[in-house]
Protein backbone atom coordinates (compact mmCIF):
# COMPACT_ATOMS: atom_id res chain seq x y z
CA UNK A 1 0.00 0.00 0.00
CA UNK A 2 1.20 3.55 -0.95
CA UNK A 3 0.16 6.30 1.65
CA UNK A 4 0.09 10.14 1.14
CA UNK A 5 0.04 11.78 5.18
CA UNK A 6 0.83 15.25 6.28
CA UNK A 7 1.22 16.02 10.11
CA UNK A 8 -1.45 16.46 13.02
CA UNK A 9 -3.51 19.09 13.20
CA UNK A 10 -4.00 19.35 8.83
CA UNK A 11 -4.43 23.06 7.52
CA UNK A 12 -4.75 24.27 3.70
CA UNK A 13 -0.92 23.80 2.55
CA UNK A 14 -0.63 20.28 4.25
CA UNK A 15 -3.89 19.17 2.84
CA UNK A 16 -3.29 20.90 -0.86
CA UNK A 17 0.11 19.06 -1.27
CA UNK A 18 -1.42 16.08 -0.50
CA UNK A 19 -3.97 16.32 -3.19
CA UNK A 20 -1.14 17.46 -5.65
CA UNK A 21 0.84 14.07 -4.32
CA UNK A 22 -2.02 12.08 -5.35
CA UNK A 23 -1.53 13.31 -9.55
CA UNK A 24 2.04 12.15 -8.73
CA UNK A 25 1.34 8.88 -6.71
CA UNK A 26 -2.26 8.29 -8.32
CA UNK A 27 -2.19 4.38 -6.85
CA UNK A 28 -1.42 5.47 -3.44
CA UNK A 29 -4.57 6.61 -0.48
CA UNK A 30 -4.74 9.70 1.77
CA UNK A 31 -4.35 9.58 5.17
CA UNK A 32 -4.58 12.25 7.62
CA UNK A 33 -2.65 10.85 11.07
CA UNK A 34 -4.35 13.44 13.09
CA UNK A 35 -6.85 16.01 13.65
CA UNK A 36 -7.18 19.04 10.97
CA UNK A 37 -7.33 22.11 11.62
CA UNK A 38 -10.89 24.05 12.07
CA UNK A 39 -10.93 26.09 8.12
CA UNK A 40 -9.83 22.79 6.78
CA UNK A 41 -12.54 21.17 8.49
CA UNK A 42 -15.22 23.47 7.58
CA UNK A 43 -14.11 23.50 3.93
CA UNK A 44 -14.00 19.96 3.89
CA UNK A 45 -17.94 19.79 5.18
CA UNK A 46 -18.94 21.75 2.46
CA UNK A 47 -18.06 19.02 0.00
CA UNK A 48 -17.04 21.04 -2.61
CA UNK A 49 -13.39 19.08 -2.75
CA UNK A 50 -14.29 15.84 -2.95
CA UNK A 51 -11.62 13.04 -2.15
CA UNK A 52 -10.98 9.65 -0.73
CA UNK A 53 -9.01 8.99 2.59
CA UNK A 54 -8.46 6.10 4.35
CA UNK A 55 -8.86 5.86 8.27
CA UNK A 56 -6.58 4.16 10.53
CA UNK A 57 -8.17 0.75 11.44
CA UNK A 58 -8.30 0.21 7.50
CA UNK A 59 -4.45 0.49 7.28
CA UNK A 60 -2.27 -2.62 7.92
CA UNK A 61 1.77 -1.12 8.74
CA UNK A 62 3.18 -4.42 7.59
CA UNK A 63 1.61 -3.86 4.09
CA UNK A 64 2.77 -0.63 3.38
CA UNK A 65 5.14 0.01 0.54
CA UNK A 66 5.69 3.65 0.30
CA UNK A 67 4.84 6.68 2.25
CA UNK A 68 4.79 10.13 0.48
CA UNK A 69 5.04 13.21 3.33
CA UNK A 70 3.49 16.45 2.42
CA UNK A 71 4.05 19.61 4.61
CA UNK A 72 6.52 18.26 6.94
CA UNK A 73 9.66 16.35 7.62
CA UNK A 74 9.46 16.29 11.73
CA UNK A 75 9.08 12.44 12.70
CA UNK A 76 6.94 14.22 15.83
CA UNK A 77 4.66 15.77 14.10
CA UNK A 78 3.05 12.56 11.79
CA UNK A 79 1.59 10.70 15.09
CA UNK A 80 1.40 6.76 14.51
CA UNK A 81 3.04 7.39 10.72
CA UNK A 82 6.23 7.69 12.53
CA UNK A 83 6.30 4.56 14.17
CA UNK A 84 5.18 2.46 10.65
CA UNK A 85 8.14 4.87 8.83
CA UNK A 86 10.12 2.97 11.27
CA UNK A 87 10.56 -0.12 9.24
CA UNK A 88 12.56 -0.66 6.86
CA UNK A 89 10.64 -1.85 3.94
CA UNK A 90 8.80 1.24 3.69
CA UNK A 91 10.08 3.50 1.20
CA UNK A 92 10.10 7.53 2.72
CA UNK A 93 9.64 10.10 -0.21
CA UNK A 94 9.55 13.84 1.39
Amino acid sequence: MELITTHMGADFDAFASMIAARRLHPGAVLFFPGSREESLRRMLATELVVFEEVRRKQIDPGGLTRVVLCDTRQPHRLGIVAEWLKRPEVERWV
